[in-house]
C-alpha cells in the first residue's frame, strides 16, 4: 500500500503458520556431506512492495497484490547455487502461500534468496499492466531451520517478506511552459543509473508509467519524440528513486532541435518554445511556414538557408526569435530570411548574407516588434544593392525595448514618413539614425515626435525664371480677363485676407517626356508673401491643374490663371505647365495622358517644395489635388500616380475634381456620335496628341479629312490657336455648322479599322475608371453640372460606379467621395460654382 506522493511499504508481516511440524520430526543436524535432492517448500509470502501482476492506480495510490500462479525462483546464497524448480502462489491477495518442489543442495542454516520476475526493464509500453506482467522484480530471503524426513524444508521465519527492487514512476510530460505536450509522445527513453530504458506506448500519450532501477542522488534524463518527430528532453539532477517506492513527477520537457527536420517537426507540433541545440542548415528549398505560435531561443546558434527563404509568417500566426543568433543566406523574391504577414518579434538577432528584391533580411506586411541588439546591414537585392528590412503597406516597427548600441538595421519602406512606434519610450536620448540606415541613399532617417522618420534626401533641382507680386487678389483677377462680377459679393467672404500680397514664382524643373526620356518642364507657384517672410505659416499646398488649352500662350507660366486667386486662402498654389506648353512648347502636348501628366505634376510639386524649403518656408502637412475640366481629370490622375508610387511618401488629404472626363473611352464615344457639338476642337487635339506623343505613326488621312487634313499641323500642332479659334476654323459658317463626321475619317466614326483600334486602345489606357484603388485616407470631391455641354455628365456616373465597385461609398470622411451635382449651367459657367462648393472647405 502507498500514499499518492510515495509508496508506503507494507511493514506488517502476516503471522501465518508454516505447515504443522512436530519438534521431534525436525532433523537438528545437517548431513555433513549433503547431496542434491528434491525438496518441498511451503511458506507464507507477504508483498511489502507495490509491484505485482495486479498493479492499479487508484487516485494516485498504487495497489499491489499477488496473483494465483505467480512463480518465485529460489537461490541458495550460502552455497552460491540456484535451485531448480519454482514456488507458486496458491491464491491472490496481499499475501499468498508459496509452495512447490525445488532441487539442489540445501542444509539447515542455509540462506535462501527468493525472487519474483527478473531484473529486466526493457520493452515497456508506459502502462502499469505491462510493468506488472514483465518488469515486476521483488525479492525476499529466508533461513533454513531444518529439513524433515519427508524432505520438506522448514524456515526460521514465520513468512517471507518480499521487497520490490525497482521504483515505479508516473511521468506527466509537459511543455516547457507547463502546458500539456500536445498530442503526447510516441517514444520515450529514460536513462536511470546509466541504463537506457525504452518506452514505446501503443498510442502517443503524455502520461506514462515507467519501472526504473533504484537510483541514489544520481542524474536521470528523459528523451522523447512526438508523433511529428519533434524531440523533447528533461534532466532530473540529484534524483533518488528507492526500490519499492512510487513517484509522481511532472516533467517540463524542453524541445531542443539540432536539424532542420527537427525544427520543421517542432513547428508542425505547435511546440510553444524551441531551443536550438546546434547550428542548423536547411536542405533544399525547405522553409519553415510557421504554424500557430512559434518561439525559438537561438542560444548563440545560426540557421542557414540552402536555396530558399527560412521563415514564412502567415496571417494569424506569430514567430518570436530570441538571440543571440543569426539567420543567413536566405533567398526569395521578397523577404530573403523572413516574410511576415502575422506577428514577428525579434530580440538580439543578426541577419547576414540574405538576398531578395525587397527585404533581403525581412519583408514585413504585419506586426514587427524589435528590441535588443539587431544587425541587418549586409543583405542585398538581386543586383547586390542594400536590401535589408522592408516595411510594406504603411507598416511600422514597434520598438518594445532598448536597442543595443551595436544595432544597425538597413531600412526601406513603401513610402517615406514615420516608421517606428515606441522608439523614444525606450531610447529617450538616442538618435534613430544611429540604429537605422536607409537602404536607398536618396533617403535619410530623422527624429520626429519621438519616432524614427524616413525622409527623402533628394534635392529636387529647379531654376527660377520669373517672379511677380500681386498687391491684392483683385489685381490678379483683373489680369485674368475673366468676368467674375457674379462672384463679387462672395469673394470677401471666401477670401477675408484678399487685400494682402501674393507672389507668383515661375520655375523650371526636371521630369520626363511621354516616352520616359529626361525633359525640363516649367511650372508656377502662387504663395502669400506672409509665408515667404515667415510672418504666417501656410495652411496648405494645392497642386492645381489647369483646364484644356490649345494655345501655348495660355499656360500658367505665360498667362495668369484665375486659380491663383486661391492663394488668398493662405495656400501655396502649384500650377504646372502640361507637357507641350511652357518650357516644352516646341513639342506636341500630351493631352489626357494621365500617367505622364501626373508624373510631371508630382515632379513640379516636389521641386516647389524644395524651392520653398530653400526660402525657409515651413512645409504644411495639408496637401490637395485640385482642378476643373481637364484639370479635374489630372487632379484624379495625380492621386492615382502617388497611390502607385508609395515610395514618394506623398499623401493627398483631398482631391477635388470638377467637370472631368474620367472615362476617356466613354467621352470619345459620345463625342464621335455627334452628341456634343462643343467637342469639335477636342477630338482632333486628342488624335494629334496620341499619334505624335505615342508615336503611333498613323497616316493622317486615316484620321482626318477635308480642311482639317490639309491644315492639322497649323491649326492643332502649332498651338497658335485657342480651342474656340480651332472650333471656328473647323466650322467657319455659323449657318451651316460642321459636324464631327465632317472632319474625321469614316473608320473612326464607325469604330473600325487599324487606326481606330490603335487610338481607342490608348484612350482606354488614359481612362481613370479601372485598374487602381484610391487610398483609404483621402477624401474625393466630385462636381459636375448636369447642363455641361462640353464634358459629358455621364463621366460622373462612370467614376462613382467604379468607386462603389471598390467599396468606396458616398460620404464626408476620408476614404469616401462627395458629389456636388445640379443644374449649374454650361461647362464654363459652372466653374464658379465648383470653386464656391469646394474652396469653402479649405
Amino acid at each position: 500500500m502507498k500514499t499518492r506522493s510515495i509508496l508506503q511499504i507494507i511493514a506488517a508481516v502476516a503471522l501465518l503458520a508454516v505447515s504443522a511440524c512436530k519438534k521431534e520430526n525436525i532433523i537438528p543436524d545437517p548431513d555433513p556431506t549433503p547431496t542434491a535432492k528434491t525438496y518441498t517448500m511451503s511458506l507464507t509470502a507477504v508483498r511489502s512492495s507495490l509491484d505485482t501482476k495486479a498493479l492499479s492506480d487508484e487516485g494516485g495510490t498504487i495497489k499491489a497484490s499477488w496473483s494465483a500462479g505467480d512463480e518465485v525462483a529460489v537461490y541458495n546464497r550460502t552455497r552460491n547455487a540456484a535451485l531448480t524448480g519454482k514456488l507458486k502462489a496458491g491464491g491472490a491477495g496481499e499475501s499468498a502461500t508459496l509452495s512447490g518442489e525445488v532441487t539442489g543442495i540445501v542444509s539447515a542454516g542455509d540462506v535462501l534468496d527468493l525472487s519474483f520476475q527478473s531484473r529486466d526493464f526493457s520493452g515497456q509500453d508506459g502502462t502499469l499492466a505491462y510493468i506488472a506482467a514483465h518488469c515486476d522484480y521483488a525479492a525476499a530471503s529466508v533461513t533454513v531451520k531444518g529439513i524433515d524426513a519427508g524432505d520438506k524444508i522448514a524456515v526460521q521465519e514465520s513468512g517471507a517478506v518480499f521487497n520490490s527492487q525497482q521504483a515505479i514512476v508516473k511521468l506527466t510530460l509537459r511543455e516547457s511552459d507547463g502546458s500539456p505536450v500536445s498530442g503526447g509522445v510516441s517514444s520515450l527513453t529514460v536513462n536511470a543509473g546509466g541504463t537506457d530504458i525504452a518506452v514505446s506506448p501503443a498510442a502517443a500519450a503524455d502520461v506514462l508509467y515507467v519501472a526504473v532501477p533504484a537510483v541514489s542522488s544520481g542524474s536521470v534524463s528523459l528523451r522523447a519524440v512526438d508523433p511529428n518527430g519533434a524531440p523533447r528532453s528533461y534532466v532530473m539532477k540529484d534524483a533518488t528513486f528507492a526500490g519499492g517506492k512510487y513517484y509522481e513527477i511532472e516533467a517540463p520537457m524542453d524541445c531542443v532541435v539540432s536539424s532542420d527536420s527537427e525544427l520543421l517537426a517542432a513547428n508542425k507540433s505547435g511546440v510553444p518554445k524551441v531551443l536550438l541545440g546546434a547550428d542548423i542548415r536547411m536542405t533544399g528549398k525547405a522553409s519553415v511556414e510557421v504554424s500557430g505560435s512559434l518561439c525559438i531561443e537561438m542560444g548563440g546558434h545560426s540557421i542557414t538557408a540552402a536555396d530558399g527563404r527560412i521563415f514564412f509568417v502567415g496571417k494569424e500566426t506569430s514567430l518570436t526569435l530570441s538571440g543571440p543568433g543569426t539567420l543567413q543566406d536566405g533567398r526569395a523574391d521578397q523577404g530573403g530570411a523572413i516574410f511576415n504577414e502575422g506577428t514577428l518579434t525579434l530580440t538580439d538577432i543578426r541577419f547576414s548574407g540574405n538576398a531578395a528584391d525587397q527585404g533581403g533580411a525581412v519583408y514585413n506586411e504585419g506586426t514587427l516588434n524589435l528590441s535588443g541588439t539587431l544587425v541587418a546591414a549586409d543583405n542585398t537585392d538581386g543586383n547586390g544593392a542594400p536590401a535589408n528590412l522592408y516595411l510594406a503597406g504603411g507598416t511600422v516597427i514597434t520598438v518594445t525595448g532598448p536597442l543595443g548600441e551595436e544595432t544597425r538595421i538597413g531600412i526601406s519602406a513603401a513610402g517615406s514618413g514615420i516608421f517606428t512606434s515606441g522608439f523614444s519610450d525606450f531610447n529617450a536620448s538616442a538618435d534613430p539614425a544611429a540604429f537605422f540606415i536607409p537602404d536607398d541613399p536618396e533617403f535619410t532617417v530623422t527624429l520626429e515626435s519621438g519616432e524614427a522618420k524616413l525622409v527623402s534626401s533628394l534635392s529636387y533641382e529647379y531654376t527660377v525664371t520669373a517672379e511677380k507680386t500681386y498687391a491684392n487678389q483683385q489685381a490678379l483677377l483683373e489680369e485674368t480677363g475673366y468676368d467674375l462680377s457674379a462672384a463679387k459679393t462672395i469673394l470677401p467672404t471666401l477670401f477675408p485676407k484678399r487685400n494682402t500680397p501674393v507672389r507668383a514664382i515661375s520655375y523650371t524643373y526636371k521630369s520626363v517626356d511621354p516616352q520616359g526620356n529626361p525633359a525640363e518642364l516649367s511650372a508656377l507657384i502662387y504663395i502669400p508673401e506672409s509665408a515667404l517672410d515667415g510672418s504666417k505659416a501656410l495652411t496648405g499646398i494645392s497642386l492645381t491643374s489647369h483646364g484644356t488649352m490649345a494655345s501655348a500662350a495660355e499656360c500658367p507660366t505665360m498667362r495668369v490663371q484665375f486659380e491663383g486667386a486661391l492663394a488668398w486662402r493662405n495656400y501655396a498654389i502649384v500650377m504646372p505647365d502640361y507637357y507641350g506648353f511652357g518650357a516644352t512648347a516646341d513639342r506636341p502636348q500630351g493631352y489626357l495622358d494621365a500617367e505622364n501628366t501626373a508624373h510631371n505634376s508630382i515632379d513640379a510639386y516636389l521641386a516647389a517644395v524644395q524651392l520653398l524649403k530653400d526660402r525657409n518656408v515651413e512645409i504644411p502637412d495639408r496637401l490637395y489635388s485640385f482642378g476643373y475640366s481637364q484639370g479635374g481629370f489630372n487632379a484624379m490622375a495625380n492621386l492615382k500616380y502617388v497611390t502607385e508610387h508609395p515610395e514618394l511618401g506623398i499623401r493627398f488629404d483631398k482631391v477635388m475634381c470638377g467637370g472631368s472626363p474620367f472615362d476617356v473611352e466613354l467621352t470619345w464615344n459620345l463625342y464621335t456620335d455627334g452628341t456634343f457639338r462643343n467637342s469639335l476642337a477636342f477630338v482632333p487635339m486628342t488624335l494629334v496628341s496620341i499619334n505624335e506623343t505615342k508615336q503611333l505613326n498613323i497616316p493622317y488621312d486615316r484620321l482626318f479629312k477635308g480642311d482639317l487634313l490639309a491644315h492639322w499641323q497649323d491649326w492643332i500642332l502649332s498651338k497658335q490657336y485657342t480651342t474656340t479659334q480651332i472650333s471656328n476654323l473647323l466650322s467657319p459658317d455659323p449657318e451651316h455648322p460642321a459636324a464631327i463626321a465632317d472632319i474625321l475619317h469614316e473608320g473612326l466614326i464607325a469604330g473600325t479599322g487599324a487606326a481606330y483600334d490603335a487610338v481607342i486602345s490608348v484612350a482606354r489606357s488614359y481612362s481613370l475608371v479601372s485598374g487602381w484603388t484610391p487610398p483609404a485616407d483621402t477624401r474625393i470631391l466630385l462636381f459636375h453640372s448636369k447642363e455641361d455641354e462640353t464634358v459629358p455628365y455621364a463621366n460622373l456616373a462612370s467614376m462613382t460606379t467604379y468607386l462603389e465597385s471598390l467599396g468606396i461609398h458616398e460620404g464626408t470622411a476620408p476614404g469616401s467621395y462627395t458629389i456636388y451635382e445640379g443644374n449649374y449651367g454650361g461647362h464654363i459657367n459652372a466653374v464658379v460654382y465648383f470653386v464656391l462648393n469646394t474652396v469653402s472647405g479649405w
